[in-house]
Protein backbone atom coordinates (compact mmCIF):
# COMPACT_ATOMS: atom_id res chain seq x y z
CA UNK A 1 0.00 0.00 0.00
CA UNK A 2 1.25 3.16 -1.03
CA UNK A 3 0.44 6.76 0.68
CA UNK A 4 0.78 10.18 -1.38
CA UNK A 5 2.13 12.73 1.13
CA UNK A 6 -0.30 15.90 1.83
CA UNK A 7 1.31 18.98 0.02
CA UNK A 8 2.05 20.36 3.68
CA UNK A 9 4.83 17.99 4.08
CA UNK A 10 6.94 18.91 0.47
CA UNK A 11 9.85 21.50 2.41
CA UNK A 12 11.31 22.91 -1.04
CA UNK A 13 15.18 24.15 -0.78
CA UNK A 14 16.07 27.66 -0.51
CA UNK A 15 19.61 29.45 -1.03
CA UNK A 16 21.57 28.84 1.83
CA UNK A 17 21.57 32.51 2.84
CA UNK A 18 18.00 32.32 4.30
CA UNK A 19 18.73 28.88 5.83
CA UNK A 20 16.67 29.23 9.34
CA UNK A 21 14.71 32.00 8.40
CA UNK A 22 11.30 31.19 9.41
CA UNK A 23 9.83 34.44 9.21
CA UNK A 24 10.93 38.05 9.80
CA UNK A 25 10.05 40.74 12.09
CA UNK A 26 8.70 43.21 9.38
CA UNK A 27 5.88 40.25 8.49
CA UNK A 28 5.42 39.35 12.16
CA UNK A 29 4.78 42.90 12.80
CA UNK A 30 2.27 43.81 9.98
CA UNK A 31 0.40 40.45 9.96
CA UNK A 32 0.14 41.32 13.73
CA UNK A 33 -1.09 45.07 12.64
CA UNK A 34 -3.83 43.44 10.38
CA UNK A 35 -5.61 42.28 13.17
CA UNK A 36 -9.12 44.48 13.50
CA UNK A 37 -8.69 44.23 17.30
CA UNK A 38 -5.04 45.87 17.50
CA UNK A 39 -3.91 49.20 16.85
CA UNK A 40 0.01 48.94 16.35
CA UNK A 41 2.47 51.74 16.36
CA UNK A 42 4.76 49.69 15.54
CA UNK A 43 4.86 49.39 11.66
CA UNK A 44 4.79 52.69 10.69
CA UNK A 45 0.95 52.18 9.58
CA UNK A 46 -0.92 55.32 8.54
CA UNK A 47 -4.46 55.80 9.46
CA UNK A 48 -6.80 55.06 6.19
CA UNK A 49 -8.84 58.22 6.71
CA UNK A 50 -5.31 60.11 5.99
CA UNK A 51 -5.26 58.16 2.02
CA UNK A 52 -5.66 61.25 -0.71
CA UNK A 53 -8.33 58.59 -2.37
CA UNK A 54 -9.21 61.24 -4.80
CA UNK A 55 -5.73 62.54 -5.84
CA UNK A 56 -4.81 58.84 -6.51
CA UNK A 57 -7.59 57.93 -8.70
CA UNK A 58 -7.15 61.47 -10.55
CA UNK A 59 -3.65 60.42 -11.34
CA UNK A 60 -4.12 57.09 -12.60
CA UNK A 61 -6.80 58.24 -14.55
CA UNK A 62 -4.92 61.07 -16.03
CA UNK A 63 -1.96 58.66 -16.97
CA UNK A 64 -4.61 55.74 -18.58
CA UNK A 65 -6.22 58.82 -20.72
CA UNK A 66 -2.66 60.13 -22.03
CA UNK A 67 -0.32 57.90 -21.62
CA UNK A 68 -2.64 54.57 -22.11
CA UNK A 69 -0.47 52.85 -24.87
CA UNK A 70 2.41 52.86 -22.40
CA UNK A 71 1.16 52.58 -18.77
CA UNK A 72 1.05 48.54 -18.68
CA UNK A 73 3.78 47.76 -21.08
CA UNK A 74 7.35 46.85 -19.44
CA UNK A 75 9.40 49.36 -18.45
CA UNK A 76 13.39 50.31 -18.64
CA UNK A 77 14.41 48.86 -14.91
CA UNK A 78 15.39 51.98 -13.62
CA UNK A 79 11.82 53.31 -14.07
CA UNK A 80 9.98 55.43 -16.10
CA UNK A 81 12.00 58.53 -17.32
CA UNK A 82 9.82 61.53 -16.20
CA UNK A 83 9.62 61.23 -12.48
CA UNK A 84 13.14 60.24 -12.35
CA UNK A 85 13.52 63.57 -13.88
CA UNK A 86 11.44 65.55 -11.70
CA UNK A 87 13.24 63.69 -8.69
CA UNK A 88 16.35 65.06 -9.88
CA UNK A 89 15.74 68.56 -10.44
CA UNK A 90 14.26 68.12 -6.73
CA UNK A 91 17.51 66.52 -4.89
CA UNK A 92 19.54 69.45 -7.75
CA UNK A 93 17.89 71.81 -4.84
CA UNK A 94 20.86 70.64 -2.72
CA UNK A 95 23.43 68.41 -4.88
CA UNK A 96 23.45 68.28 -8.49
CA UNK A 97 21.79 65.40 -9.59
CA UNK A 98 20.50 64.20 -13.37
CA UNK A 99 17.21 61.65 -14.03
CA UNK A 100 20.65 59.07 -15.13
CA UNK A 101 21.42 58.80 -11.30
CA UNK A 102 18.16 57.83 -10.02
CA UNK A 103 15.97 54.92 -9.87
CA UNK A 104 12.31 54.50 -9.07
CA UNK A 105 11.73 51.19 -6.93
CA UNK A 106 8.39 49.98 -5.65
CA UNK A 107 9.09 51.27 -1.71
CA UNK A 108 11.77 51.61 0.38
CA UNK A 109 12.56 48.06 1.41
CA UNK A 110 13.13 47.14 -2.57
CA UNK A 111 15.84 50.02 -2.59
CA UNK A 112 17.63 48.51 0.47
CA UNK A 113 17.23 45.43 -1.15
CA UNK A 114 19.16 46.82 -4.42
CA UNK A 115 21.74 48.52 -2.40
CA UNK A 116 22.62 45.77 -0.60
CA UNK A 117 22.59 43.41 -3.22
CA UNK A 118 24.75 45.51 -5.54
CA UNK A 119 28.26 45.89 -3.42
CA UNK A 120 27.88 43.68 -0.29
CA UNK A 121 29.40 40.45 -0.15
CA UNK A 122 29.42 37.79 2.68
CA UNK A 123 31.59 39.22 6.21
CA UNK A 124 31.21 42.57 4.70
CA UNK A 125 30.87 44.84 7.76
CA UNK A 126 28.12 48.01 7.56
CA UNK A 127 28.30 50.50 10.03
CA UNK A 128 25.11 51.59 10.98
CA UNK A 129 23.67 53.42 13.83
CA UNK A 130 22.59 51.90 17.01
CA UNK A 131 19.42 51.60 16.88
CA UNK A 132 18.76 51.23 13.09
CA UNK A 133 16.08 50.67 10.81
CA UNK A 134 14.70 47.11 11.33
CA UNK A 135 13.86 46.71 7.33
CA UNK A 136 18.09 47.77 6.56
CA UNK A 137 18.79 44.88 9.15
CA UNK A 138 17.24 42.36 7.77
CA UNK A 139 18.23 43.68 3.80
CA UNK A 140 22.41 43.86 4.75
CA UNK A 141 21.65 40.49 7.09
CA UNK A 142 20.01 38.49 3.94
CA UNK A 143 23.38 39.39 1.84
CA UNK A 144 25.82 37.92 4.11
CA UNK A 145 26.60 41.59 5.85
CA UNK A 146 28.23 41.97 9.31
CA UNK A 147 26.95 44.90 10.92
CA UNK A 148 28.27 47.01 13.64
CA UNK A 149 26.51 49.41 15.81
CA UNK A 150 28.00 53.15 16.10
CA UNK A 151 27.29 55.49 19.18
CA UNK A 152 24.66 57.84 19.29
CA UNK A 153 23.33 61.31 20.69
CA UNK A 154 19.98 63.50 19.97
CA UNK A 155 21.91 64.86 16.87
CA UNK A 156 22.54 61.20 15.39
CA UNK A 157 25.58 59.55 14.94
CA UNK A 158 29.19 60.81 16.57
CA UNK A 159 31.64 61.49 14.53
CA UNK A 160 34.30 60.94 16.48
CA UNK A 161 32.41 57.22 16.90
CA UNK A 162 31.97 57.46 13.03
CA UNK A 163 35.59 57.54 12.70
CA UNK A 164 36.71 54.88 15.03
CA UNK A 165 34.16 52.63 13.60
CA UNK A 166 35.60 52.92 10.07
CA UNK A 167 39.42 52.76 11.13
CA UNK A 168 38.70 49.69 13.22
CA UNK A 169 36.21 47.86 11.09
CA UNK A 170 36.88 48.79 7.25
CA UNK A 171 33.29 48.74 6.39
CA UNK A 172 32.22 48.21 3.10
CA UNK A 173 28.96 50.60 3.74
CA UNK A 174 27.97 52.79 6.11
CA UNK A 175 24.41 53.25 6.54
CA UNK A 176 22.58 56.32 8.17
CA UNK A 177 19.13 57.81 8.06
CA UNK A 178 19.70 61.63 8.69
CA UNK A 179 16.29 63.09 8.41
CA UNK A 180 13.38 61.23 11.04
CA UNK A 181 15.35 58.83 11.60
CA UNK A 182 13.74 55.44 12.15
CA UNK A 183 12.89 54.36 14.94
CA UNK A 184 14.28 57.24 17.28
CA UNK A 185 12.60 60.02 15.09
CA UNK A 186 15.47 62.37 15.48
CA UNK A 187 17.00 64.56 12.89
CA UNK A 188 20.54 65.72 12.32
CA UNK A 189 21.35 69.34 12.50
CA UNK A 190 23.59 70.95 9.68
CA UNK A 191 26.55 71.25 11.57
CA UNK A 192 26.59 67.33 12.69
CA UNK A 193 25.52 66.56 8.52
CA UNK A 194 28.71 68.37 7.79
CA UNK A 195 30.80 67.04 10.46
CA UNK A 196 29.73 63.68 9.03
CA UNK A 197 29.95 64.37 5.72
CA UNK A 198 33.74 65.36 6.22
CA UNK A 199 34.48 61.92 8.42
CA UNK A 200 33.28 60.09 5.32
CA UNK A 201 35.05 61.87 2.25
CA UNK A 202 38.65 61.55 4.34
CA UNK A 203 37.80 57.74 4.82
CA UNK A 204 39.40 55.55 2.00
CA UNK A 205 38.36 52.39 3.16
CA UNK A 206 34.43 53.31 2.79
CA UNK A 207 33.21 52.35 -0.60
Amino acid sequence: MTTTPSPASFRFPVAARYAGMESSPLKDIFSLAAREDVVSFAGGIPDPELFALEDVTACYDWVLAEQGHRAPQYGVSEGELEPREQAARRVSRDLPTDASQIRVTSGSQEGLFVVAQAPLEPGDVVLVESPTYLAAVQAFSVHGARMIGMDTDDDGVIPEALEEAIRTHHPRMVYLIPTFQNPTGRTMPIERRQAVAEVLRSAPTCH
